[in-house]
């Protein structure tokens, strides 16, 4: 990863899954070619919980199929005007092997969500969020979520928290962060 510093940081802490559901929904309503969200947590953080509620966003498909790529590295999602794919580099032997996956993009045309992107860190664009889900403090109950936006992506996520904050304050779901 870059050693740039951010144009634009977030944190929130979410009481439930709800919450982060919503989070990963205010992503996906600003998603757009080039995009890449780089999720970092422990095992059992939310990673896959939030790439799969922002893949089924971009399809309007609340129950569309959205398995982890665990096992096959990389899943792929077509949607109206765009690509995502989905990767998770927890099993990468080196980076060696993200040329195998496709995981380069450089006519900027796909979205990409990375989970482990520790493991590619020279792979992955100046132009990007940061996303860090971890357990909340011993004073908190929930999920922690701090974004960091770098580049274009670093616009683009004061939207994003406004438009997160506007529909949390018109929700009538008590769970949401």
């Amino acid at each position: 990863m870059t050693s740039l510093s951010p144009l634009q940081s977030w944190s929130l802490v979410v009481a439930s899954e709800a919450g982060t559901r919503l989070v990963a929904e205010c992503f996906a309503t600003k998603a757009a070619p080039g995009d890449t969200i780089a999720l970092t947590g422990d095992l059992g953080a939310g990673k896959s919980t939030f790439a799969r509620y922002f893949i089924r966003a971009l399809l309007e498909d609340d129950n569309a199929e959205v398995p982890s790529p665990t096992f096959t590295l990389v899943q792929h999602y077509d949607v109206q005007s765009f690509e995502i794919r989905h990767f998770d580099l927890y099993r990468l032997g080196s980076a060696d092997e993200l040329t195998e996956l496709d995981f380069d993009d450089p006519h900027g045309s796909l979205v990409r969500l990375v989970e482990w992107p520790d493991r590619a860190k020279e792979e992955l664009p100046e132009d990007r969020f940061d996303i860090l889900l971890e357990e909340a403090g011993s004073e908190e109950a929930g999920r922690r979520i701090t974004v960091h936006g770098y580049g274009r992506a670093g616009t683009q996520l004061a939207r994003i928290a406004a438009l997160h904050q506007f529909l949390n304050q018109h929700i009538d779901e008590p769970a949401l962060g």
